[in-house]
């Protein structure tokens, strides 16, 4: 081989266009990912194990009134209250603990002050030489919340006047009931029902029966203690029950109750 005297090129080629196309296919599908990420109805994010955001899509930024870029890497007591906090951590703490995903409802305060409440599953995240991670889903639940709690409500509760009604009452009633014989303590019931209640409809009208009623409802509330049980049997009779009561502290409530709606009665008039 004879090379010829003077300086020598050399040159080395390497074709990259492979490793562009690749590089181009990376970014279209981290493009897509995050297309699809924050425009999902519900909060993805990824914390380590401190409580630290490693991402947050979009929707997790505009709950918590932070870009995402202010928010990556900045831990969640930094930016959420202490109560809450430790709300998170049980199952953020099961998830590392346990290694399995974890699902529960969890609540939290929004920036209007108002309470939002999500089903959160937390999956673990770990790859060797990476310190444990989470990833989360939580899907905003709030209206199913109330709606669920607005059924139980109305299970359990007379709507006019706002106590138990007669099914939730006697369900009650039995429990205590049982409770009072196994413990031999005493246990007492009021019965209420209003007089000539007929012709406060008949004269004054159906609003104004109604408004009798709550306010009978209101003064006995008023009248009776926490563990007591008062309720709306139908029509006008109403229903006290006393745990822990005997006979003669009954008789007095009942006096005192019986006394007191009288007395309004009678300013009423005045």
């Amino acid at each position: 081989l004879h090379l010829p005297e003077g300086p020598l090129l050399v040159s080395i080629v390497h074709d990259i266009s492979e490793r562009r196309r690749l590089e181009e296919e990376l970014h279209h599908q981290n493009l897509l990912l995050n297309t699809i990420l924050d425009n999902l109805d519900a909060h993805v994010f990824m914390k380590d194990r401190t409580g630290r955001f490693l991402y947050v899509n979009q929707a997790v930024a505009d709950f918590l009134g932070h870009p995402i870029a202010a928010l990556i890497g900045r831990n969640q007591t930094d930016l959420l209250p202490p109560e809450a906090i430790a709300h998170l951590q049980e199952l953020d703490e099961a998830v590392f603990t346990s290694g399995q995903a974890q699902s529960r409802e969890e609540q939290l305060v929004d920036q209007k002050g108002q309470t939002r409440y999500f089903w959160t599953v937390k999956v673990p995240l770990r790859e060797s030489g990476q310190p444990d991670r989470l990833i989360g889903l939580a899907t905003d639940i709030t209206e199913l919340h109330n709606l669920r709690e607005e059924l139980e409500r109305r299970a359990t509760t007379d709507d006019l006047t706002g106590l138990a009604n007669r099914g939730h009452f006697y369900a009650t009633a039995a429990t205590r009931l049982a409770q009072a014989q196994r413990y031999g303590e005493p246990l007492s019931l009021l019965i209420l029902d209003i007089d000539h209640f007929k012709d406060v409809n008949d004269t004054h009208g159906h609003q104004a029966g109604d408004a009798v009623l709550r306010g009978v409802a209101e003064h006995c509330r008023e009248a009776i203690r926490t563990p007591d049980l008062i309720g709306r049997m139908g029509g006008e009779e109403f229903a006290i029950l006393l745990p822990e009561t005997g006979q003669e502290s009954a008789c007095q409530l009942a006096e005192r109750l019986r006394q007191g709606l009288q007395d309004q009665i009678g300013r009423a008039h005045v």
